[in-house]
């Protein structure tokens, strides 16, 4: 049978605030909360409610599934919603002739709101509403690394990856209630010997980039469009390597959908169009613009002038585009067959962040995707455990040394601006290794507090989420601030412990910060 796999990675860095009521950063969550998640859930129950079959692979990376269940940041997620909410009811007032071009997209962002609220029904109401897709069969969820630290940049650092792996499996299990069958790898961030890892936590499969199976070692020779065989490892665990001539179709700058004239304007928000005063209640403190989620314009094209966005039109868009997305797959998977594959299948992994919040239709594309798929009866989706328990085609071999971004091998997460974490990661593991051999046999609950809080804190500080900001140039400030605050705090817990005198104040307020 011929499938399409398609996987979605949901992940955002662990902010959370408790020493400030309101936190710009933050804002992180709430947006992928209301923008993301939220749609998705009621895209996949509205797949269900019709009877449309789908299959759809998707990552909760340990870092976002503890901030789903914290009731903090719940609290804090439903008072964004309410203030959106009191927003549009000002919105509607300043847009309240019939012949306002604005009227209508007030009432469905209204209407948008008041769904997501219903779905965020009690601390942790999203993390339920996977689980019961998950139990219905729509979706297969799959876990990360621990804080999404960068694995090859990691492995010199004894038992670093398998730390970042094992309590990413552990996270997983404890608030989802399963093990964890299938991994994403960060950043598709590989190198040889990760696989061993990975497969000592009962992990079946993950995801590379496509040049991880194209070099593949032993190799076959490989032409443009040839067919991805995923890669069966020494270890067990088989290596999915994503599609190029399909992803193009959402990735590519130049003939990408998520650039259609039509869809919304990502950058034009009232958080910028309104006077600081009338908006000034709804954002962070010193904080005089910023993105609220209500855009009112679409692209239209590549000047500055926006036309007011249409809602109904973007969505027969999106239509078109799943339409002819879903015919690309098939025209793959006939190239694929014909090319001597005898599972024909294509890969097509995304950060899920780019649909709803980037590209705001991308939502209502996915559920069209699973829509189109029904009318072709010659293949199917599929996820990573389908396609194995179909006893789909592999290779045996071991993928190259690779990750996604730019150079595609790991420069971004070692680039120059952010090559100086690095050092301080090796040498901090390096003296927690040590202080757990010297009080392996301790019974004293402080000092073990204190090597779980250095261990806490020395994982927030390997996240690959750091380097890819210093190297990008957004939000430098405050990757700088996180870093230092975890180099900081790991280095006075060293001092405690190599003194063997706890300070529990100290402690007691690390844990409360980063628990």
């Amino acid at each position: 049978m011929k499938s399409i796999l398609l996987a979605l990675h949901a992940h955002l860095p662990y902010v959370r605030h408790p020493e400030w009521n309101n936190f710009l950063e933050e804002q992180w969550l709430f947006e992928a909360i209301t923008e993301t998640y939220v749609p998705l859930v009621i895209t996949l129950e509205e797949l269900r409610r019709d009877n449309i079959p789908a299959r759809l692979t998707l990552t909760l990376s340990p870092t976002l599934l503890l901030m789903l269940e914290d009731e903090l940041l719940h609290e804090r997620t439903l008072r964004y919603v309410e203030s959106r909410l009191h927003l549009l009811d000002e919105e509607a007032e300043r847009h309240a002739t019939l012949d306002d071009p604005f009227r209508k997209l007030v009432k469905m962002y209204r209407d948008r709101f008041t769904a997501i609220r219903d779905v965020l029904d009690g601390r942790g109401g999203l993390i339920r509403a996977f689980i019961a897709l998950e139990n219905a069969g729509l979706i297969e969820i799959i876990t990360c690394a621990a804080t999404h630290g960068f694995l090859p940049h990691l492995m010199m650092s004894p038992g670093t990856v398998e730390k970042q792996v094992g309590v990413g499996c552990r996270v997983q299990e404890r608030i989802l209630g399963r093990r964890p069958k299938g991994i994403w790898l960060p950043e598709c961030g590989y190198t040889p010997g990760i696989e061993s890892i990975v497969a000592n936590e009962g992990i079946e499969y993950f995801f590379v980039e496509s040049h991880a199976i194209e070099l593949a070692v032993p190799g076959v020779v490989h032409k443009h469009g040839d067919p991805l065989v995923p890669v069966k490892t020494p270890s067990g665990p088989i290596a999915f390597g994503r599609d190029r001539e399909t992803s193009k179709a959402v990735w590519s700058a130049e003939e990408g959908y998520p650039g259609n004239f039509w869809y919304r304007d990502f950058y034009r928000d009232i958080g910028f169009d309104l006077p600081e005063e009338a908006v000034r209640a709804y954002l962070p403190p010193a904080v005089a613009h910023t993105f609220t989620g209500i855009k009112y314009h679409r692209i239209t094209g590549t000047t500055d002038h926006k036309e007011p966005y249409n809602f109904e039109m973007a969505e027969k868009v999106a239509h078109d585009h799943a339409y002819d997305f879903a015919n690309r797959v098939k025209g793959r998977l006939w190239w694929l067959e014909k090319s001597g594959m005898k599972s024909p299948l294509v890969v097509c992994p995304y950060d899920a962040e780019l649909f709803g919040h980037w590209w705001f239709e991308g939502i209502h594309w996915i559920g069209e995707i699973f829509r189109e798929i029904q009318n072709h009866d010659d293949f199917t989706a599929c996820t990573g455990l389908d396609y194995i328990r179909g006893e789909g085609e592999t290779r045996n071999a071991i993928p190259a040394h690779s990750s996604w971004g730019d150079g595609g091998y790991g420069e971004v997460w070692g680039s120059a601006q952010a090559e100086w974490i690095y050092p301080h990661i090796y040498g901090l593991n390096h003296h927690l290794r040590r202080l757990k051999t010297k009080y392996s046999d301790s019974r004293d609950p402080e000092i073990k507090r204190a090597l779980l809080q250095f261990e806490r804190e020395l994982l927030l500080l390997e996240s690959s989420d750091w380097p890819f900001i210093m190297h990008t140039g957004t939000q430098i400030g405050y990757a700088k601030i996180r870093l230092a605050e975890h180099i900081q705090a790991c280095n006075n817990l060293k001092t405690m412990l190599e003194s063997g005198e706890i300070n529990s104040e100290v402690l007691t307020v690390l844990a409360w910060k980063h628990r």
